[in-house]
């Protein structure tokens, strides 16, 4: 009983108060949702300029390699154009 009585003297909340904060709290979400998605956008380009920088790495690599021959002479390697 003693529990009943006491909520029922908690003064009400005056419904004035909280007036706004919602759309504060919106907006800071989509603020922060919009971060979230450039930053993720932007990690995604490096990531995909990465991978294409090393298929071109990768692709001179080979072309230097097929273009010459190595060879041991005197007991020393040497690269031989083909």
């Amino acid at each position: 009983m003693k529990l009943v009585s006491r909520i029922r003297r908690r003064p009400s909340i005056p419904a004035d108060d909280d007036e706004g904060t919602i759309l504060i709290v919106t907006i800071g979400y989509a603020v922060l949702a919009l971060v979230v998605i450039l930053v993720r956008v932007d990690a995604t380009s490096v990531y995909l300029e990465q991978k294409r920088l090393d298929t071109v790495v990768d692709a001179a690599v080979l072309a230097a390699a097929d273009g010459f021959e190595l060879a041991v002479t005197d007991g020393h390697p040497t690269a031989r154009p083909t």
